[in-house]
């Protein structure tokens, strides 16, 4: 971990931070400079939620690869918002006689969620920067003759004072209004506006990346309060397993169900026959829902009310399906736009939005809410399928299939 510094040039009209000259011009002073410790940076991640590919970038890759030759006869802890059922737990118990301590210094291995990770860990919009990039701004911003002696000052001694891996957080804010300028001539006013101007291109040029980043820390705008010392207990290390693991472990040999299923299993859940529901019901409980989950989530979220209403609801296996899909359950009616939003967020959040899930609810979005306004039911304007399509930033987070 790296600490991260919110490093601001504050150039307002007049007070605390009110820009001033030195000989004759406008420059930023060492009173206009704030650099205040926010969090820990992590590294950078390309989506909107943690991914695999996130993991391994800041120390878990290896939680991804246990297998179920390695657990026999051994002990674990769980970590909060775990996906693992009580249910699915004793059944390892029965199959691998592993035990469960409340002791994290004495388990063989612990068992994390990425909901956990995703709780403990802030993506942040903002893009941070090394200390080379704040480097060349302070020598860019002097050969403009930007920076007064102080500024230049102050600049020297954030570098020389944080940590040489430090990570900063960049704003340039100007601040004013129509009664702090009304002392101001026209010639002083113009000058002031080039001045803030001229700073702000600078600033705007030279901190131009789009890279998110992930934190831990402090409470903050970017990063709320966390265990940061609880992070450190199993970064790096080697026994750490993913909840979805554990599961895969638990269902292999189980039915893997197929994208053209969806159809089918579709038609079942929403038929008239409670029968009929609970059979595909029971197909989705007893499946391998982590490989099929864009199928089993997908029935989940946009048809719970149906399921609920069969005959196996309250079954052991059901049950045990219906803690893994938690987050998935209650009605969500297609006439909004924040069910299909919300679907894909969920998703994108767990690392299991595939091609297949965005693609079943671009059907979706336009055969109901879309289709009298613009889509197949419209009288007068006309979009195509194809025309609809993911913002850039959640495009990342598409996993392959």
């Amino acid at each position: 971990m790296r600490k991260k510094y919110h490093l601001s040039i504050k150039l307002h009209d007049t007070g605390e931070y009110g820009i001033v000259k030195e000989n004759g011009t406008y420059k930023v002073h060492a009173t206009n400079i704030v650099n205040t410790f926010e969090c820990y940076w992590l590294g950078t991640c390309d989506g909107y939620a943690i991914s695999n590919k996130d993991l391994k970038n800041i120390g878990l890759g290896s939680m991804l690869n246990l297998k179920s030759s390695e657990i026999q006869d051994k002990t674990f802890y769980r970590f909060p918002d775990l996906s693992l059922p009580r249910q699915k737990v004793d059944l390892l118990k029965e199959k691998y006689n592993i035990k469960v301590t409340r002791k994290l210094d004495v388990a063989d291995y612990k068992i994390i969620s990425k909901r956990y990770l995703n709780k403990i860990i802030t993506t942040s919009w903002h893009t941070d920067y090394n200390k080379s990039y704040v480097y060349d701004f302070m020598k860019k911003a002097k050969e403009q003759n930007l920076l007064s002696n102080s500024a230049l000052n102050a600049f020297r001694m954030i570098l020389e004072d944080t940590p040489s891996d430090a990570m900063f957080r960049i704003d340039l804010n100007s601040w004013g209004g129509y009664n702090s300028t009304t002392n101001f001539s026209k010639t002083e006013l113009a000058a002031r506006d080039q001045f803030t101007s001229e700073i702000k291109g600078l600033a705007d040029g030279h901190f131009n990346g789009n890279m998110k980043s992930m934190l831990i820390g402090n409470d903050t705008t970017d990063a709320r309060k966390n265990d940061v010392s609880m992070f450190n207990s199993f970064i790096g290390c080697s026994n750490v397993v993913l909840d979805e693991t554990m599961i895969d472990i638990i269902d292999e040999g189980l039915a893997v169900l197929e994208s053209d299923q969806y159809d089918d299993i579709e038609k079942m859940i929403t038929c008239s026959s409670i029968d009929d529901r609970s059979v595909a019901l029971e197909m989705l409980a007893n499946c391998n829902v982590n490989k099929s989950f864009d199928i089993v989530s997908g029935m989940y979220w946009w048809h719970y009310d149906w399921m609920k209403n069969t005959n196996n609801w309250n079954t052991v296996n059901v049950k045990t399906l219906r803690t893994q899909m938690k987050r998935y359950e209650g009605g969500h009616a297609d006439n909004g736009i924040w069910s299909f939003n919300n679907y894909l967020k969920n998703l994108a959040e767990e690392g299991k939005l595939t091609k297949f899930a965005v693609d079943k609810t671009r059907e979706r979005l336009y055969s109901t809410l879309l289709s009298s306004y613009v889509g197949p039911s419209s009288d007068i304007f006309k979009i195509s399928l194809d025309s609809i399509e993911l913002e850039d930033k959640f495009k990342t987070n598409v996993i392959d299939e």
